[in-house]
C-alpha cells in the first residue's frame, strides 16, 4: 500500500508543477508578484534589485503563502471534522 500512496503522491506533485508552468499560469506570475508585494512592475524589472526590493519580495510572498495555507487547511480541517461528526451521527441513527 506504501508505494501506492508514493505513486500518486509524485503524480499530483508533478500534475501541480505542470499546471504552474501552463501557458494560463506562468504569464501571471509578475502581475502577482506586483500586487503582493506591492513593488512596481517597473522595480521588478531591475537589473539589480536592491537587497530590500528583494526582502521585500521575499517576505509578502512568504506571507502571502502562509495566509492562504492556513485559511485552506483550517476549511479542510473543518470539513473533515464535520464529515466525520456527519457519519457518526448516521451510524447511531440520527
Amino acid at each position: 500500500m506504501g508505494n501506492v500512496t508514493d505513486v500518486t503522491l509524485w503524480i499530483a506533485f508533478s500534475a501541480g508543477v505542470f499546471s504552474f508552468f501552463s501557458p494560463c499560469v506562468l504569464p501571471l506570475i509578475p502581475s502577482y508578484l506586483t500586487y503582493i508585494t506591492g513593488i512596481s512592475f517597473g522595480q521588478l524589472q531591475q537589473e539589480h534589485p536592491s537587497a530590500k526590493v528583494r526582502l521585500s519580495i521575499l517576505t509578502h510572498s512568504l506571507l502571502f503563502i502562509a495566509g492562504f495555507s492556513t485559511v485552506f487547511i483550517t476549511l479542510g480541517g473543518l470539513v473533515g471534522f464535520a464529515s466525520s461528526s456527519f457519519q457518526h451521527l448516521l451510524r447511531e441513527g440520527l
